[in-house]
C-alpha cells in the first residue's frame, strides 16, 4: 500500500512516517523544510512540495492508494492578516490541489482540529456537536468542506479533528524545561478543557483510519479522558515532581498570542465516539500514564 502524506515534514507527519515505516508501507513524503528529519530511509520518496509542478502533483496523487493530509501553517502564532492567509491558504489550497487529481477507489484522510467547536465550556463534545465562532473554526470548516468533496471522485474521506498531540516534540517540548525548574503552572483559569492524545495513538489510528474500509466520516481523534489544563499541570507537575505555583495569567497570553490565545484558552471536553464505536482500543487512554511514558523517554 502506497501513501502520500502532505505536511510530511512537521511534527505529526514525521511521526506517522516513522509509523508507516515500522508496518512497511511505502510513502511519498511531501514537505516545506528545507531538511527532513526523516533522514535517508528505505521505502520513502521525498518530494519537496514547494519545488513540485502540476505534473507532479498528478503523479503522485493518482499512484497513492492512501492520501493523508497533514499540511498546515502552525496556528500557534501572533494572527496577523498575513499568517491568517498563509494558514487559510496552506490548508484549503493544499486540499484543493490533491482533490483536482484524485481517482475513484483512493482513501482521503485529512486533518482538523478540535478547535472547529470553539469554545464550549464543559458540555461533551461528539462528532455531531454543531461548528463554533470565529477564526479557527471558520478555518476548519473551510478546510472539511473541501476535504468531503472528494466523495465525489469516489474516495473515501475520513475527517480527523485532532486535539493537542503529547510527543517527542510539538507543545509538551516547549513546556518541560519551565516545568522541570518548578515554575510551571496553569494558563488562565486553568478550568477550559483540554482534549490530548498521546502521539503514538495518533499514528496508530491514522493508519487505523486509512486502512479500515468501514471507516468513513468525520472522528474526533483525541483520547477518551479529557482534563482541564489545571487538571493537566497538576499531572505533569506530579509526574516531574515538581510544584505548578506559577499561573500564566489570561491577559499575559492575550499581550503574547493575540488573538492566538484562544488556541490554549478555549474548552472543548472533546469524546472520541466515532473511534470507540469503531472498535479502536487505546494505548495511552490516561494522562497519568501518556505524560510518565513520554518523559522515562526523553
Amino acid at each position: 500500500m502506497r501513501y502520500l502524506i502532505t505536511g510530511a515534514t512537521g511534527f505529526v507527519g514525521t511521526a506517522l512516517c516513522r509509523h508507516l515505516i515500522t508496518v512497511r508501507r511505502d510513502i511519498i513524503a511531501l514537505g516545506r523544510q528545507k531538511e527532513f528529519r526523516l533522514g535517508a530511509l528505505d521505502g520513502v520518496t521525498y518530494v519537496r512540495a514547494n519545488t513540485m509542478m502540476p505534473g507532479d502533483w498528478q503523479q503522485h496523487v493518482e499512484t497513492a492508494d492512501v492520501i493523508v493530509n497533514l499540511a498546515g501553517e502552525s496556528i500557534l502564532q501572533r494572527w496577523s492578516d498575513y499568517k491568517r492567509s498563509r494558514m487559510w491558504k496552506s490548508r484549503v489550497y493544499t486540499t484543493r490541489n490533491l482533490l483536482t487529481h484524485m481517482r475513484a477507489g483512493q482513501t482521503l484522510v485529512n486533518i482538523s482540529a478540535t478547535g472547529y467547536y470553539g469554545d464550549c465550556g464543559a458540555t461533551v463534545l461528539d462528532e455531531s456537536a454543531p461548528c463554533g465562532n470565529g477564526f479557527l473554526s471558520d478555518l476548519c470548516r473551510a478546510w472539511e468542506a473541501d476535504a468531503q468533496k472528494a466523495e465525489e471522485k469516489g474516495a473515501r474521506v475520513v475527517i480527523a479533528r485532532l486535539g493537542v498531540v503529547l510527543g517527542a516534540g510539538g507543545a509538551l517540548e516547549k513546556m518541560l524545561p519551565v516545568f522541570r525548574l518548578g515554575m510551571g503552572g496553569r494558563l488562565g483559569s486553568g478550568h477550559q478543557w483540554m482534549p490530548w492524545i498521546h502521539m503514538d495513538d495518533v499514528t496508530r489510528a491514522l493508519v487505523t483510519m486509512a486502512e479500515s474500509s468501514e471507516i468513513r466520516g468525520i472522528f474526533n481523534l483525541v483520547a477518551p479522558n479529557p482534563v482541564t489544563n489545571r487538571k493537566f499541570t497538576e499531572t505533569l507537575g506530579n509526574v516531574l515532581n515538581r510544584p505548578t505555583l506559577a499561573p500564566v495569567p489570561q491577559m499575559v497570553l492575550n499581550i503574547i498570542f493575540g488573538e492566538a490565545s484562544r488556541v490554549m484558552l478555549d474548552s472543548q471536553r472533546a469524546q472520541p465516539r466515532g473511534l470507540l464505536e469503531s472498535g479502536y482500543v487505546f494505548q495511552y487512554a490516561d494522562l497519568h500514564s501518556a505524560l510518565t511514558s513520554l518523559i522515562d523517554a526523553a
